[in-house]
């Protein structure tokens, strides 16, 4: 148990503070060094928290795995070790590419919310570019960096399907709980000492944050009209984020190009023939039949739970930011429990909380829509309390005594000056109900499967090549949408012109 345990925190906090850094990197990139090219860097940054988990590990599996292309080169030249991949090493690998992404959506909408003025006043104090940024810059983003840390820990821990695949006899605490509940064990009690465990964990790293945080003041966005204007960052800084960039962008493209090749092939991993075969099992029987039911579904799922959780995040975070009242910090933390819960254990909770009278939703699309609203909504919410802590409360004051009531003053004052950080939201929020997997596979049915579930069926009955076809349309949708969400809402920057130097 001891080593469960400190496999578990050793992973979390590892891939807490790798995806936070890459996060950081990937967002000091898009707003504050490129511009034309700053699309390939949300591209390459996204692209993983839009690829069902499954798919993931298997091009993982395919590129690093004991057969894979790129472990021959290791073995043949190097001399690596062919199951180097399975165990912590894997799991980090596998969990930093997959929640680097929701570090990356935290952190660009603090920095474009960070007022450039602020940095234009330590320039007239004669400060260099590095000072400006590790005595400015950085301190005010403690908020995004303690969010982004406590978001992508908590997820590490919770999730049990990248330790499944790549975890070899490296055990942690949420594939320990599926074991319990899901294998032939039944070890209902055993699950949920487990499950409190991993809750205790996180009401750890809930504490830690918050004590890193304080009780400073964080605000650069107050009611003045001035404008000032991005300045560059330090040109070695500069050089070392491309670096970083760039090669993040070759690994991923390198992935992406095996999952869409393995598409079209006859068998991934043993007969390389092209073919369209995978898609016509799929798509190639009318909309009532294959994946167009799952796919539809999924969609409809997806664009109804996202606003909501958008919503519910903004409400709770405006809640907990503005107001004070005893119980604040409780209320921040109970939201946070639905996203530690791990998915499988509340996936059973649902069953037998709305299995009966009063409540009997088992077996319907509201419970699916119900899990993905509170699965995700956390990670709105701390956007949102991201965004919030650097409004100035004066701006709030200013409307109230214009005789604006509190809604008002939410939808037409703070609402518009957290554009970036909702549209942040509404992005992973929709993006992680369309490949959450762990939170739904006991809630889904023969008439409310999702694309997730058929793509782990296919796993499950060895058809790599369909399970991989689905997940490679999964990954154009949501690129679709996702672009098609930006085009809408736009891409806000605060008080902020162009940069007269673009790359």
């Amino acid at each position: 148990m001891l080593r469960i345990i400190t496999n578990s925190l050793s992973v979390a906090a590892t891939i807490g503070v790798l995806a936070t850094f890459f996060g950081l990197l990937f967002a000091l990139y898009t707003t504050r060094i490129a511009r034309r090219t700053a699309f390939i860097g949300k591209l390459f940054s996204i692209l993983p928290i839009v690829t069902p988990p499954f798919v993931v590990a298997l091009g993982i599996t395919l590129m690093l795995g004991r057969s894979g292309y790129v472990t021959e080169f290791l073995v043949k030249y190097l001399g690596f070790n062919s199951n180097w991949l399975y165990g912590f090493t894997g799991i980090v690998i596998a969990h930093t590419l997959a929640l680097t992404p929701l570090s990356f959506m935290i952190l660009e909408g603090a920095l474009k919310s960070i007022h450039p003025s602020i940095e234009e006043a330590s320039y007239t104090m004669r400060a260099n570019r590095y000072k400006t940024f590790f005595n400015i810059i950085f301190p005010l983003l403690k908020p995004a960096l303690a969010n982004s840390f406590l978001v992508v820990a908590i997820q590490s821990l919770a999730d049990f399907s990248t330790p499944l695949v790549l975890g070899g006899s490296f055990d942690v605490i949420s594939s320990q709980i599926y074991f319990y509940i899901a294998g032939s064990q039944l070890d209902y009690a055993s699950a949920s000492t487990l499950g409190t465990l991993l809750l205790v964990f996180s009401l750890g790293i809930f504490i830690i944050q918050y004590v890193w945080i304080g009780n400073r003041s964080y605000v650069t966005v107050s009611g003045k009209s001035y404008r000032g204007e991005v300045q560059d960052l330090p040109k070695l800084m500069k050089s070392m984020i491309t670096f970083f960039l760039l090669s993040w962008t070759i690994f991923n493209a390198v992935l992406y190009g095996s999952i869409f090749y393995g598409s079209f092939t006859v068998n991934w991993g043993v007969d390389y023939s092209l073919t369209l075969k995978n898609y016509e099992l799929l798509f190639g029987s009318g909309f009532n039949s294959g994946a167009w039911p799952s796919l539809i579904q999924t969609v409809i799922f997806a664009i109804t739970a996202a606003p909501i959780t958008s919503v519910l995040g903004l409400l709770l975070a405006y809640i907990t930011v503005r107001r004070e009242f005893r119980g604040k910090k409780t209320l921040e933390f109970l939201t946070l429990l639905c996203f530690a819960v791990p998915g499988t254990v509340a996936g059973v909770a649902y069953i037998l909380a709305f299995n009966d009278a009063p409540i009997y939703i088992t077996g319907t699309g509201i419970i699916i829509i119900l899990s993905m609203v509170t699965r995700n909504m956390p990670i709105g919410m701390r956007a949102a309390i991201a965004g919030l802590g650097q409004l100035d409360k004066s701006l709030d004051e200013a409307s109230l005594s214009l005789k604006g009531s509190s809604f008002k003053t939410l939808l037409f004052v703070v609402l518009p000056l957290l554009k970036p950080a909702l549209l942040s939201s509404l992005v992973t929020s929709f993006v992680r109900a369309m490949t959450t997997v762990s939170a739904i596979i006991f809630l889904v049915t023969a008439d409310t499967r999702v694309a997730t579930s058929y793509i782990l069926n296919r796993v499950e009955d060895g058809e790599y090549g369909v399970a991989i076809a689905y997940g490679s349309v999964l990954i154009v949708v949501m690129m679709s949408i996702i672009l098609f969400f930006d085009w809408i809402v736009g891409d806000t920057r605060i008080a902020r012109s162009k940069a007269k130097k673009q790359q």
